[in-house]
């Protein structure tokens, strides 16, 4: 038998006598904790958003029990069965030795920040309890994988440490990933390093297209099945055949969906740079670009964004003629991205990162363009200059400190 000292550590499970178990999220230095007035920090701080769905009223009540010891210096029953017979102490008691020793009816104690000693905006519930610290410690459970062999079955990574399995991203970490937007993270963790296959296959008939049932014409490929020649190579989840099969095991056709989707979009990948002869396509251009590409900040600079995309697509639309009147005409002069901004007050502020973390609140930066236009008929016409239009908006990611767009 070996022991081993273990000091606690970020990720370490620790749990209360109720079942409130929870990881330790960060450490911090003594002197950075709030503290009383009568110079007692707290070992611990605790997410209170357990106490709704746990509903474990015994460790408040547990609280206030040690909290009301600890100043009269006797033990205090806190059972939730012995207070109809009277062998425990009722809430209300304990409550009423509080204020004689001079603290609050319901626990709350008014602390200091550590760091600016500033006392902090609201009085926290504070005292005495026991914790335990569980087995499941980061030391152990540390892991990391490589390349190694799959489930035959659906190609995915093994399961389980000692099985060098993959890292799972559950439902949670899923949900993580749509808040914040990030579409190029989750193709890639749950589909390029989950379980991709290449399947021939054309658009109107999603069935695997075997290499028996194809026919060479000349130089374009057909499926046998429908007498198609749209066959193209397109990567999917092993998952996503498995459901085709099931489907097609009950009778039902299946269609597939490619990047032609995008044309719902009014614009194709292949063809962003071609000219827009239509003045309300062109406002529309940059915002249908940017839902294309699924891009926010957190994929790109945007000092590169937007010296090359956009403007790219600027230099392939420099001038729109009316059909009309083709001397009237408008043309794209100069686009850049604006700084985040917000009205409070009748006062307009620049935003950054950390004024939105303190008032949860997010934001996106405007993208303006310079565009030269001429009015008028034809002998009388004017050009004019009109600075700042806003042709779209940029999300912006609030937990990255180069959240901050540049000119």
């Amino acid at each position: 038998m070996i022991r081993d000292t273990r000091r606690p550590a970020i990720g370490d499970k620790f749990s209360s006598r109720h079942g409130q178990k929870g990881v330790c999220g960060t450490i911090v230095q003594q002197e950075d904790l709030p503290f009383s007035e009568c110079g007692i920090c707290p070992d611990l701080s605790m997410n209170p958003h357990g106490f709704p769905s746990r509903m474990t009223v015994g460790k408040m009540i547990e609280l206030l029990g040690s909290k009301a010891g600890v100043s009269c210096g006797r033990f205090h029953s806190s059972s939730a069965f012995g207070e109809p017979s009277g062998h425990a102490d009722t809430v209300d008691a304990i409550c009423e030795t509080l204020v004689k020793h001079g603290y609050s009816y319901n626990g709350k104690d008014f602390l200091y920040s550590g760091i600016t000693g500033m006392p902090l905006q609201a009085y926290i519930f504070m005292g005495p309890i026991y914790y335990q610290k569980l087995k499941h410690m980061v030391l152990d459970k540390i892991h990391a994988r490589g390349i190694v062999p799959r489930v035959t079955m659906t190609r995915k990574p093994t399961e389980g440490r000692s099985r060098n399995g993959g890292l799972r991203v559950g439902e949670m970490e899923r949900d993580c990933l749509l808040a914040y937007g990030a579409s190029m993270l989750i193709h890639e963790r749950l589909m390029l390093s989950s379980d991709p296959f290449e399947v021939q296959a054309t658009l109107s008939w999603w069935m695997r297209v075997a290499e028996k049932k194809l026919t060479e014409s000349g130089r374009k490929v057909a499926c046998l099945v429908t007498q198609a020649r749209d066959v193209q190579i397109h990567t999917r989840e092993i998952k996503t055949g498995y459901t085709v099969t099931q489907f097609s095991g009950m009778g039902y056709d299946s269609t597939m969906s490619s990047t032609a989707d995008d044309s719902s979009h009014g614009i194709d990948k292949q063809h962003l740079a071609s000219p827009i002869k239509n003045l309300v396509d062109k406002f529309q251009l940059v915002p249908e670009f940017l839902k294309v590409r699924g891009l926010l900040k957190q994929h790109l600079d945007s000092n590169y964004f937007v010296k090359t995309e956009i403007k790219k697509i600027v230099r392939a639309n420099q001038e729109i003629r009316s059909t009309l009147d083709p001397i009237i005409y408008l043309s794209y002069m100069d686009v850049h991205v604006g700084e985040p901004s917000m009205i409070f007050d009748a006062v307009t502020e620049k935003l950054s990162p950390q004024k939105c973390r303190l008032s949860d609140r997010t934001y996106a930066a405007p993208i303006y363009v310079t565009i030269r236009y001429t009015t008028g008929s034809h002998g009388q016409t004017v050009e004019s200059t009109k600075k700042n239009v806003i042709i779209g908006r940029m999300p912006i990611m609030l937990s990255s400190c180069f959240a901050l767009w540049e000119r």
